[in-house]
């Protein structure tokens, strides 16, 4: 009979790990398909910052990573990793993205399960279908159309992996109250996933009050503390986070970032006090949108609330304590009710709550306490029809899965590319000036300035302070060679950004090309003293020099230019040009030896050095220069003239008839060596020849008129 008792716990056993399984890969397979056509997309919006940072694109200097900014370094890191694997392609951090919402998905069923084997939970009829529960909550987690914004947003990996950090120091934490074998190092990765989450995002910094409040709801009939030890450890993970924080907190208060006061789009002024208020309204959203996910929008067009008799103020904030009273109400009668419910505004309210942030509302803020929406919805359906059966509860949790994947793919589309998703926006927004800020910059990145213009103009119109349609509308100005109104615009830009780089780059740029050379000179000034390894205001002041004959200070800018790209032989071959072009030919012959000096295989600056031998009558070092340069490169055409004119000059004329052959066996039918050989049949007397050869040419180029001109001398008699 014992043995028998064996038997059937282990198969027991094995069905349950069976269904795990199946659940998991269920999951997987899941995930991967809904989100399986964001890999083409392109980046959006703040992407932009992570993908110009130098430190980044550097993963040897760690601590240049760090500084970006401590409290996410976890996030930086992530991303400088990927880089260098992948640059740029943007496949892999849309994978990456994926991936982690689908570990999120099975850590939501994990946690799910577990929750409802602790001690106060598992008698209450939830064990027998509790994977089944948790799959249903996991599926719901992933195919919410809320979620899409944390997914197919690159940057928003911020919320994607605080939230993996912050389920599984729930998890382990849950796993170490259960397990008696395991305890201590369930305890160990609970701290270690909280110091992780820490350095992700700051809201991880609920996640001690989270424990504290698992414990209470699952594991403790009364609200009563004598396990010292647990409370100790609790108050030791509070006051690890709050001494963590600290320092970045201090700054952020001290720059306005959490506290003081913020510009809001519609000009006003960001308070505690009025994004409170703000914060009630936009809470009571966020449930709207977790039962009824419609009308999404990356950039919500909100109004701020500045009073607490405010109706729609009033309301909102009825409906929370409302929510949160239930919550407290049903405690003895349904747990886990209490603790979604606790959990949803637990999550949300770093974000949500006195510590102002710019942007009211955002969509991602939602990632992490879809958790306890999730949770509430299946647990609250099974309640309710899986009475007598589990099949209404099946059926009902399948439409909502499909409701929710139709959704998903719909809102997906939208996040194709920055039109797709600045459309919407605008359409959606219409009175807000960032949508068309951002779509006039794709348009100018496509070189569509017009639109671009017409985009700007609207932003500028409905938000003067909006700094970037300035700097844009100067771009596609620029572009468009209206540069009297983009200087106008950079001035704008440089003012209201207190004197952005960028501005001073875009202005010395609109300088040079209206030929204003000491005003472009005055910017590009700037920018070398801001800017240490400017290749490009270097490069470009030096052109300004040139241009106003100030050559050696040109020289000295292009030479400086080179040393941040090391491109030394173009520079020295640019810079032997303009003394050339000024007749200062041994400068120009100077620096021509010393671009061949970088490059001894670079046949123009043989060819350059030669033509200057050339024009100060060197004619011996100039042919072998010409020759130099052709043995380099044998199909150099011009090389060929050059050098044949040098062998007429020294009248060398078989030389030179011999060199015009030589191109003429590589192209029989080139005009200028046809022309310049018969010139030295002329000069040999050999007038046959010399015919013939002008004949072929202007056969062969009838508009060619010297040699037409030529041609009619011979024939007349002249020479």
């Amino acid at each position: 009979m014992g043995r028998k008792r064996k038997n059937i716990i282990q198969t027991t056993t094995k069905t349950k790990i069976n269904q795990g399984l199946v659940f998991g890969l269920i999951i997987i397979a899941f995930g991967f398909i809904l989100y399986s056509g964001i890999f083409d997309n392109s980046s959006h919006f703040d992407d932009a910052f992570w993908q110009k940072h130098g430190a980044i694109k550097d993963l040897s200097e760690p601590g240049a990573i760090f500084g970006i900014n401590p409290l996410r370094s976890v996030i930086f890191f992530s991303l400088a990793i990927q880089y260098s694997l992948h640059g740029f392609e943007l496949s892999w951090y849309y994978l990456f993205n994926i991936l982690v919402h689908i570990i999120n998905s099975l850590l939501v069923y994990s946690l799910v399960v577990s929750t409802l084997s602790t001690p106060l939970i598992k008698d209450k009829g939830w064990r027998e279908h509790a994977k089944l529960i948790a799959l249903f909550c996991a599926l719901i987690y992933i195919s919410h159309p809320i979620m899409t914004q944390a997914v197919a947003y690159i940057y928003q990996r911020l919320a994607l992996l605080a939230t993996m950090f912050y389920l599984t120091t729930i998890l382990f934490y849950a796993r170490a109250r259960l397990s008696e074998n395991m305890r201590a190092r369930y305890f160990i990765l609970t701290g270690l996933s909280l110091i992780l989450g820490l350095f992700t995002k700051e809201i991880t910094f609920t996640a001690p009050m989270m424990i504290v409040l698992y414990e209470l709801i699952f594991f403790r009939k009364r609200f009563s503390f004598r396990n010292k030890y647990f409370i100790i450890a609790c108050f030791t993970l509070l006051a690890a986070a709050a001494a963590f924080l600290y320092s970045g907190l201090v700054q952020r208060i001290s720059t306005n970032t959490f506290s003081g006061e913020l510009l809001y789009y519609t000009a006003e002024k960001i308070n505690s006090y009025n994004y409170l208020l703000t914060e009630f309204r936009v809470v009571a959203d966020y449930i709207r949108m977790l039962f009824l996910p419609v009308a999404q929008n990356l950039d919500y067009e909100y109004a701020l609330s500045t009073s607490l008799i405010d109706s729609i103020v009033i309301l909102s904030l009825l409906l929370h304590i409302a929510v949160i009273s239930f919550g407290i109400y049903i405690f003895k009668k349904n747990r886990i009710v209490t603790f979604a419910i606790l959990w949803f505004y637990l999550t949300l309210s770093v974000e949500s709550s006195i510590i102002p942030i710019k942007d009211v509302i955002n969509e991602h803020r939602l990632y992490l306490p879809m958790f306890g929406f999730a949770l509430l919805l299946a647990t609250t359906l099974y309640k309710l029809l899986a009475i007598k059966s589990i099949k209404p509860f099946v059926a009902v949790s399948a439409i909502l899965i499909l409701i929710c994947t139709g959704l998903t793919l719909n809102r997906l589309q939208v996040w194709e590319n920055e039109f797709t998703l600045w459309n919407d926006v605008i359409e959606k927004s219409p009175g807000k000036a960032r949508g068309y800020v951002n779509r006039g910059e794709q348009y100018k990145k496509a070189g569509k300035f017009q639109l671009a213009l017409s985009d700007l103009n609207k932003a500028i119109e409905l938000d003067t302070l909006i700094v970037n349609a300035y700097l844009n509308r100067a771009a596609a100005l620029s572009a468009l060679r209206r540069y009297g109104e983009a200087i106008k615009d950079f001035d704008r830009y440089i003012y209201k950004a207190k004197g952005n780089s960028i501005g001073y780059l875009g202005r010395a740029d609109a300088w040079l090309a209206k030929g204003k050379y000491r005003k472009a000179i005055k910017d590009y000034s700037v920018l070398i003293r801001r800017r240490k390894g400017d290749y490009n205001s270097f490069f470009n002041r030096a052109i300004c020099f040139e241009r106003l004959n100030k050559f050696n200070k040109a020289a000295k800018d292009y030479i400086k230019a080179a040393g941040f790209n090391g491109k030394y032989y173009d520079i020295y071959i640019r810079i032997g040009d303009m003394f050339f072009g000024n007749q200062n030919y041994k400068r120009a012959i100077d620096n021509y030896t010393e671009a061949i000096k970088f490059n001894p295989r670079g046949f123009d600056a043989f060819n350059n050095r030669a033509t200057t031998y050339f024009f100060i009558n060197n004619y011996a070092d100039a042919a072998k220069d010409f020759e130099k340069a052709l043995n380099i490169n044998p199909n150099f055409a011009k090389g060929y003239i050059n050098l044949g004119l040098t062998y007429a000059a020294r009248n060398r004329y078989d030389d030179a008839i011999d060199t015009y052959s030589r191109l003429l066996k590589i192209n029989p039918d080139n005009p200028e060596a046809l022309y310049h050989r018969s010139n030295a049949y002329i000069d040999k007397g050999e007038l046959i020849k010399a015919r013939s050869d002008l004949e072929k040419a202007v056969r062969n180029y009838p508009k060619f008129k010297q040699a037409k001109k030529k041609l009619e001398e011979l024939a007349s008699g002249k020479r």
